[in-house]
Parts: C-alpha cells; structure tokens; sequence
C-alpha cells in the first residue's frame, strides 16, 4: 500500500473510531450501547452482518444486531457449545478468519459469509461478552482493520460494563 494510501486509511479508521466514540459516550443502557456497537461496527468495515452477546450465568446472551430467525436462533448461547462465539468469550482472544471453507464443518457459518470476525468484549480484566461480524465479500484483515475493531470492541467494552451499572 502506497503512503498516500495508508495514509488515508488511517484517517478514515481514526474518523470512525472518533463517531463510536461519540456514539457510546451517549448511550446509557445496555440496549442502546449494543445498538451503538452493532452500526458502528456494520459501518467501520461495511460487514454484512452485526451480533453483540453479553455474558450472563453460563450463556450469552443477545442484545444487539441480527434479525428475523437468525435473531432467534442466537438469542440465548450455551457456553458448553463449540462456536466462535464461545471460543472468543472462553479465551478472551479475538478470532479473524478470512478463509471460511475449512470451517464450515466445524461450525455452523452462514452460507453467505466469506469472512468472520469475533471479538470479545473485555473491561477491567473481566469478559462481558461478544461482537460478531459477518462479512458477504471477501475480506483479509489487515493490522490496521484489526486495530480498529479491537479498539472499537475495547470501546464498547467500558460503555457496557458503565451500563450495566444503571
């Protein structure tokens, strides 16, 4: 990538991460620091596809993104089940994948995605819970696009945690 290019980049990433910012600064309950995440999310990378899950007595939970059955079938996740999801929430690691195929028989991705995204939503050494994304087109996640969703995974972390004290 060309300096001019990279340049660029950042100032669009850093342009982004400023409108989360501002975003869940405003949000004051759990549903609207999901709702804040989940566009800011869909809109800072153009994924197809936004979930956040908050960790609750051994489930996650959703509270944020989806719709229609997808919404239902991802309402309430056992942590025993063997998904991204849990694995990301377990270890507290974020998990990339940008090369879906030799997955699809492990874990039950949606035909349509061609890259994935989860990371876990992390405030005071503690794990609250999840972001999912789910991308349509081809996506290899570079450092810098990497950067910007764990930030904006950090970010909405702390207003998560600020929430759940209302």
């Amino acid at each position: 990538v060309e300096p001019v290019e990279r340049q660029r980049r950042a100032e669009a990433a850093r342009e982004r991460l400023q409108s989360a910012t501002a975003a869940l600064a405003a949000s004051s309950s759990i549903e609207e620091v999901a709702d804040a995440t989940v566009t800011e999310a869909t809109r800072s990378l153009e994924s197809t596809t936004a979930a956040m899950h908050m960790l609750e007595q051994g489930a996650a939970y959703h509270v944020g993104g989806l719709s229609g059955g997808r919404r239902e079938r991802w309402s309430k996740v056992s942590m025993q089940a063997d998904l991204p999801l849990t694995e990301a929430v377990r270890t507290g690691e974020a998990l990339f994948f940008d090369e879906l195929e030799p997955l699809r028989d492990r874990w039950p991705l949606s035909p349509e995605a061609h890259a994935f995204a989860v990371l876990p939503l992390v405030a005071s050494g503690r794990v609250l819970g999840a972001l999912s994304l789910m991308f349509a087109q081809p996506m290899k996640f570079d450092q810098d696009e990497r950067e910007l969703l764990l930030a904006l995974a950090s970010q909405s972390a702390v207003a998560l945690a600020r929430a759940q004290l209302y």
